[in-house]
């Protein structure tokens, strides 16, 4: 089994890959990175049509090569998981699009953490939506703590989850139910606010359980 990963980071590429092995250790992964993407949303605020372009191109690379599934790993490219799947018959999904229906399921006031000022929004929109395709009223809240980011990129993954422990206890105490860790490369800061008794949801983990699902479907 291959899988093929777009990353617009490779930060996100260690905590995936860890993801997938515990999941299937013969699973084999192929990155696809470009970091261009992510630099350029955050300038533009969003993703614009130079990042949709570039994206597309991407996920072309990943859709011509001889994975049997394909990951978008960045969840501000994600909304284009429709275009991406009409490069390929093989099985495409959003790494955080199991973490929101799950979020959806079983929280009702949901905190959304995130390490960079386009992600929070970014997920919170899509959390929302799936909240209305279920008919379920959910409250959320997000925060955004980008020194955790700033920390992570200088190699000091230890201050980034001591950063994400610190802004996720703020949301448990105004009420907080479940947490929801926007990006990838925050994974590793999940078992520092569960040891406070909060929920949490990172989308590796519940990522890479649905697609490695997905390709045992599609192989039969």
């Amino acid at each position: 089994m291959r899988i093929g990963v777009i990353h617009a980071t490779l930060n996100a590429v260690e905590p995936l890959v860890k993801a997938i092995h515990e999941v299937d250790f013969s699973a084999e992964v192929c990155n696809f990175v470009n970091e261009e993407l992510l630099y350029h949303a955050n300038q533009a605020k969003g993703v614009d049509e130079w990042g949709r372009r570039n994206f597309l191109r991407l996920a072309m690379q990943a859709a011509e090569s001889s994975v049997d599934g394909i990951i978008i790993a960045c969840s501000l490219y994600s909304t284009y998981g429709e275009q991406v799947r009409t490069l390929t018959d093989k099985p495409v999904i959003a790494i955080d699009q199991p973490m929101i229906e799950e979020a959806v399921q079983n929280g009702s006031y949901i905190g959304i953490l995130a390490t960079t000022a386009s992600a929070g929004p970014a997920e919170e929109a899509k959390i929302l939506a799936e909240a209305e395709k279920k008919k379920k009223v959910i409250k959320t809240e997000i925060a955004i703590n980008t020194e955790a980011m700033r920390a992570l990129k200088a190699g000091d993954r230890k201050r980034h989850d001591e950063l994400l422990e610190e802004t996720g206890l703020k949301l448990k105490e105004v009420g907080c139910d479940l947490l929801v860790l926007s990006q990838i490369t925050m994974a590793s800061g999940a078992e520092g606010l569960e040891r406070h008794g909060i929920s949490v949801l990172t989308s590796p983990r519940s990522g890479a359980k649905k697609m490695i699902a997905r390709i045992r479907e599609w192989g039969r």
